[in-house]
């Protein structure tokens, strides 16, 4: 049995409305001073062991350290950023939080089920509702977001009912290996509108977000410099027995292919293992980057969303 390894990157869930790691790190710079302090304020004896008393100088003075570095740095997502600049990983965590929750739950909410690729992942998707991933494929994910997991659960509900969609969720997490940890906010299916949605109260915009919230949501998730022992194994032993790679919506980030083991390419790779990748908004220079790590790789066009590359490659 041929096994098929799924990599998804930030970009696999633009389509659904959420940014790509350099949208990521511009929203981050531009708006993390008005839309993060609130949160960090808050949370500040929880996450930096610091009592509120200590002020909000404090932390507007982190924050504004933290942007003008990120702003500074020649990097084009916040991941690699973190790379050579560890020492603001809790507030990058809040500040990707911040971003990211609100736009997750607005996109497993409102999802279009005929948009995106999702849908075909849900097609290879069994039924009835065993709770089986198909063994053959298997999932490695960069994404913070869980859109991936509750739109393919809410579609295959819709079709099957409730009992198949929570197997499904449960089947997905058996199924991947989350790179960066995940959202901690819970999700229910409504058998109403046949789709998965806040446990909590969600009106469809940030405000309706409670800080406690974003701080647990934050603890769900680890950064660069994080400790990611318990998954490294995992991916290691998926990517050297995979008979093809498929790169969605991946960045090729130096820091991010480290952590896939791949900086020797091909030759990290089973032999004749077949890679294909979308070139979704890689550059000349990352293109050919790529291309020469994986000689002979499917490499869709820098234009080609992941549906299309998805539908046009054969790729699921």
């Amino acid at each position: 049995m041929k096994k098929t390894v799924l990599v998804l990157g930030a970009g696999a869930s633009c389509e659904y409305g959420l940014p790509t790691g350099r949208q990521l790190r511009d929203w981050i710079i531009h708006n993390a001073p008005t839309s993060v302090e609130p949160i960090i304020s808050s949370v500040s004896q929880v996450v930096f062991g610091r009592e509120d008393h200590q002020g909000r100088a404090w932390v507007r003075q982190s924050i504004e350290a933290f942007t003008s570095a990120l702003q500074a740095a020649a990097t084009g997502s916040i991941d690699e950023f973190l790379t050579y600049h560890p020492n603001h990983r809790d507030i990058a965590r809040l500040a990707i939080t911040r971003c990211l929750l609100s736009l997750e739950a607005k996109a497993v909410v409102e999802a279009n089920y005929e948009a995106g690729f999702f849908p075909t992942l849900a097609n290879g998707f069994p039924h009835p509702a065993t709770g089986v991933w198909p063994d053959e494929i298997s999932l490695i994910t960069f994404n913070y977001d869980r859109v991936a997991k509750y739109v393919v659960s809410s579609i295959l509900g819709a079709r099957h009912g409730q009992a198949h969609a929570e197997a499904v969720c449960c089947a997905f997490e058996q199924a991947a290996v989350h790179v960066y940890g995940s959202f901690a906010m819970g999700y229910v299916f409504d058998a109403q509108k046949l789709r998965f949605v806040p446990q909590n109260r969600w009106h469809g915009g940030p405000s309706d977000i409670a800080v406690a919230e974003y701080n647990e949501s934050a603890k769900g998730i680890s950064v660069i410099g994080d400790d990611r022992s318990s998954v490294s194994p995992q991916i290691g032993e998926r990517i050297r027995t995979a008979d093809r790679i498929v790169f969605l919506g991946f960045g090729f980030d130096d820091t991010n292919v480290r952590v896939l083991g791949l900086e020797g390419g091909a030759a990290s790779l089973k032999s004749g293992c077949q890679v294909l990748a979308t070139g979704y908004r890689l550059s000349r220079r990352k293109r050919e980057q790529v291309s020469g790590l994986f000689p002979g790789i499917y490499l869709g066009g820098d234009s080609t969303s992941c549906a299309a590359f998805v539908e046009e490659s054969g790729a699921i």
